[in-house]
């Protein structure tokens, strides 16, 4: 006898609770961080009169169930978390009562949450629980910076070629984003989230980054494109053991024999002759000051190896960096057990996180534009991964 769906209405006394099995991830979330601390970091965005608005920890805990699962839209995000008991569960809506439109998101992002400084808060917060807790030792770091397009549409072609043609800056600007990034090598935990307009250089911006974290570490690892003296000297005066990946330079002053004294800031040639430090020279070209050594041309004419140690000016002279004894320091290290140990958890943990972040976590492309709503993707992408770890963790 074929069987028949009922159509009868029943009443259910449903409990969401004991419907979400305990391993399921929002559930681990939940019972590892109590997000009530968004009610102190959101109070100075609202008025202490007026008619009550929905609840910020609701809306902060939706963006993070859009970063935690890759809902690339928020009228989307709406929808998951209207029909998923797991996403409703986490955030704390019933069933009686409606989710919050995706309109409301961006009118708190415009309004009320404009200068991102919120998410930065809670991005800290949860860096400082994940220190609690000990997944963050605060020992070994690595940092690196990657480049994130933003979304923009083919029917914004002619838009993207104006803006190119009024200026390549402006273009990078508006269209590209520098995201830097610092990753705890103990179990993952991203420690520094920042964000800058793609033409700015990594080089000029990782001491301001590190600078602002709420973890201080005691060694650093970078790759070659921080291999600049004057990070390397940043490195030191921030108290870190800097361990950087080095890249060739088309006067290395090592190319041509010479060998660089630390104790008595000095070069040797190859017939143990010295070029002492003369001064710093400012460069208007580049704007930058380097080091002069050299040596007195009538000392060296005699000299076999006189053709290939002088420059186009016919005297032995070396243009260094301006910090030249820190960058000399860091090539030291290369090539160690510590450097390669280094090297090895920062290509692990950073270069793999970034990889995570832009497979998973919405940060292969800036949906909006703006480096203050970039910032605030980036913060919470951050913020999803750094869920994921604890809760794996522990």
């Amino acid at each position: 006898m074929m069987g028949r769906q009922s159509r009868q209405s029943q009443m259910v006394i449903l409990d969401i609770d004991s419907m979400i099995p305990d391993n399921h991830l929002l559930r681990q979330i939940k019972n590892c961080v109590n997000f009530d601390f968004i009610y102190e970091k959101a109070a100075p965005y609202y008025s202490n009169t007026g008619r009550k608005s929905i609840d910020p920890v609701i809306l902060i805990k939706m963006l993070l169930i859009g970063y935690l699962y890759g809902i690339k839209s928020e009228r989307r995000l709406e929808e998951e978390v209207s029909l998923n008991l797991a996403y409703r569960l986490f955030c704390g809506i019933d069933l009686m009562h409606k989710v919050p439109d995706h309109s409301t998101f961006s009118q708190n992002r415009r309004w009320r949450f404009k200068d991102a400084g919120i998410f930065r808060d809670i991005f800290n917060e949860i860096v400082l629980k994940c220190i609690e807790l000990g997944l963050v030792s605060g020992e070994t770091g690595g940092a690196d910076g990657s480049f994130l397009p933003s979304n923009v549409s083919w029917d914004s072609r002619y838009e993207v070629v104006e803006t190119i043609n009024r200026s390549t800056i402006k273009y990078m600007e508006e269209l590209g984003y520098l995201n830097e990034m610092t990753v705890d090598t103990g179990h993952g935990i991203i420690t520094g989230v920042d964000c800058y307009p793609a033409n700015r250089r990594e080089s000029d911006i990782i001491l301001e980054h590190l600078k602002g974290q709420p973890c201080k570490y005691q060694e650093i690892g970078l790759d070659g494109g921080y291999d600049i003296g004057a990070v390397h000297r940043g490195i030191e005066l921030l108290g870190l053991n800097g361990y950087t990946a080095i890249r060739e330079y088309q006067n290395n002053a090592m190319k041509k024999g010479f060998c660089y004294e630390e104790e008595t800031d000095r070069f040797v040639c190859r017939k143990g002759e010295y070029l002492e430090f003369q001064k710093l020279i400012y460069k208007k070209s580049t704007q930058n000051y380097y080091r002069l050594y050299s040596r007195s041309k009538k000392q060296c004419k005699k000299c076999p190896n006189f053709s290939s140690c002088a420059t186009d000016l016919g005297t032995v002279r070396i243009n260094a960096s301006a910090y030249y004894p820190s960058f000399y320091r860091n090539n030291v290290k290369v090539g160690s057990n510590d450097y390669l140990r280094v090297m090895r958890l920062r290509q692990i943990w950073s270069e793999g996180t970034f990889s995570v972040l832009k497979r998973e976590h919405k940060r292969n492309k800036i949906q909006k534009r703006g480096l203050q709503r970039a910032t605030e993707e980036c913060l919470l992408s951050a913020m999803a991964l750094n869920l994921k770890r604890l809760v794996k963790a522990v």
